[in-house]
């Protein structure tokens, strides 16, 4: 009889744990971060964090905390931290479960990050390198893209436009055509 009692009693923690992450899920204020939070509720992500995504056993943090290093979660529900913001309950690829505060949520994102370097690869190659010759609107459609800003300089009937990119990379045109590249760093000796 104790045995059953035990039983039925694990099973009601884990049961009542999951009606009342969904009844504070409900509950949670109205404000943007807890909108936001609902909405990702059920998700899978992964983390952007280079030291790995850091939950904890307790809602509120201050509880034993561990980074979970590689691989994808899922928002399985909310908690309420002890400000009031809510807490992402998640679940890692390896089955552990914990509580992420919703201010890390800048740091999920929905593919895993090694294939999105494979995808962006394979598109750049796909889309090529800007080319001597080529028009603005060619250029912007090599892996290159749109520019961060451009410096336009009017000099009579002549236009001269440098495309800024990051990374020290620039393209230059005349009258709407590219006529020189630079890309600054340092050379191998």
């Amino acid at each position: 009889m104790r045995t059953i009692v035990i039983i039925g009693l694990a099973a009601c923690v884990g049961a009542c744990a999951a009606v009342q992450l969904q009844e504070v899920a409900q509950a949670g204020p109205e404000s943007p971060q807890w909108k936001e939070a609902r909405a990702r509720v059920g998700k899978t992500y992964w983390s952007t964090s280079i030291a790995g995504l850091r939950f904890c056993d307790t809602p509120s943090g201050l509880g034993k905390c561990k980074y979970y290093e590689k691989g994808s979660f899922t928002v399985t529900g909310l908690a309420e931290d002890i400000g009031g913001d809510p807490a992402y309950a998640i679940t890692t690829g390896t089955g552990e479960n914990g509580y992420v505060p919703w201010t890390y949520a800048h740091e999920f994102v929905t593919e895993d990050p090694a294939k999105t370097k494979v995808k962006a690869a394979a598109e750049c190659k796909r889309r090529g390198e800007p080319r001597i010759g080529m028009t603005a609107a060619q250029a912007i459609a090599t892996c290159w893209g749109k520019p961060e800003r451009v410096n336009r300089t009017q000099t009579g009937a002549r236009t001269s436009d440098q495309y800024v990119y990051p990374g020290g990379r620039y393209l230059y045109f005349q009258n709407g055509v590219l006529t020189s590249m630079q890309v600054s760093g340092t050379l191998a000796r």
